[in-house]
């Protein structure tokens, strides 16, 4: 089984589109440290296949707090597992990993900027190459949890 590869796109053709996302995990807080585990699965649908795909996408992440004012250091580790093969190029395997080390910069009460150096390594099947990519990774983080919303009354 190998990779699926870069293909040419015509004009006004759709890249792939992602269904399900379903997001089960544990939280783990001790103080200064905390440790989040969670397992994605993606239904994934694609305009040139008639099957659909799916991911698996187990997630391991550490935070270390630094300080008092809520910043935090953290590494996280996430697997991509397909099991399944489709019409569409998806190949059945352990097809990469994503390893992201950062800081968690709090941004007002409500708000974290998560800034890292991702990693990903997408491994060579089939005879493919394998692929390493480095890249810096922005994620914000907004808690809506406490914000009012008015109550409307049609």
């Amino acid at each position: 089984d190998g990779n699926r590869q870069p293909q040419q796109r015509s004009p006004g053709s759709t890249r792939d589109r992602y269904g399900v996302h379903c997001q089960p995990g544990s939280v783990i807080d001790a103080g200064t440290e905390r440790r989040v585990d969670q397992a994605a699965v993606d239904e994934r649908f694609a305009d040139r296949g008639s099957e659909v795909g799916f991911r698996v996408r187990p997630l391991v992440r550490y935070n270390h707090r630094i300080g008092r004012d809520g910043w935090a250091v953290f590494v996280s580790h996430e697997s991509f597992y397909l099991p399944n093969t489709t019409d569409a190029g998806q190949r059945r395997g352990y097809e990469r990993m994503r390893n992201i080390a950062g800081v968690a910069v709090p941004l007002g009460k409500r708000m974290i900027a998560d800034v890292g150096y991702l990693n990903q390594y997408r491994f060579g099947r089939g005879g493919a190459r394998a692929q390493m990519d480095h890249a810096l990774t922005v994620q914000l983080t907004i808690n809506l949890q406490s914000f009012r919303v008015p109550r409307v009354n049609d």
